[in-house]
């Protein structure tokens, strides 16, 4: 109808129009096309697109024996973290956090290795005082324990 005739709307008025009425744009300069959100479909679509790029991924634990099929350790590594942040209200500069995350991982990996997180600090910190290297986090094997045969 409007672009038959060429009517202008009045000036203050907003025009809103669907994608297919393009000719309203040119007759009334504040006429506007409004946003559609995307469909659910889309979005599924999306979804699926990246499930399949990681699908390899998502059957290791078929194909290889002894891996879980669930993040269980890992939630649990980082259960402490967690709850020490909620009942700490966290920590109240850049200085602080990068504290936490360190001896968190320090305590976490001490842990996961059955080793003494208090031992470990109380090494760390007297090697600190005599100008030596820190001790190892790396696990300990068979041969770091073991004492060299003197010939």
């Amino acid at each position: 109808m409007f672009k038959k005739r060429k009517t202008c709307l009045i000036d203050k008025i907003i025009c809103l129009g669907d994608q297919g009425d393009q000719g309203i744009q040119k007759i009334h300069k504040f006429s506007q096309t409004p946003h559609k959100k995307p469909r659910k479909l889309a979005k599924t679509v999306r979804t699926a697109e990246k499930l399949l790029k990681v699908e390899a991924a998502l059957w290791t634990f078929v194909y290889v024996r002894g891996a879980e099929p669930t993040n269980y350790a890992a939630e649990q590594a980082l259960r402490t973290a967690v709850i020490w942040r909620r009942t700490s209200f966290g920590s109240q500069s850049q200085a602080g956090s990068e504290f936490v995350s360190r001896i968190l991982t320090v305590v976490t990996s001490l842990k996961a290795q059955q080793r003494n997180p208090l031992d470990y600090l109380t090494e760390a910190i007297r090697a600190k005082g005599l100008g030596l290297s820190a001790p190892s986090l790396l696990p300990q094997t068979q041969m770091d324990t073991e004492t060299p045969m003197v010939a």
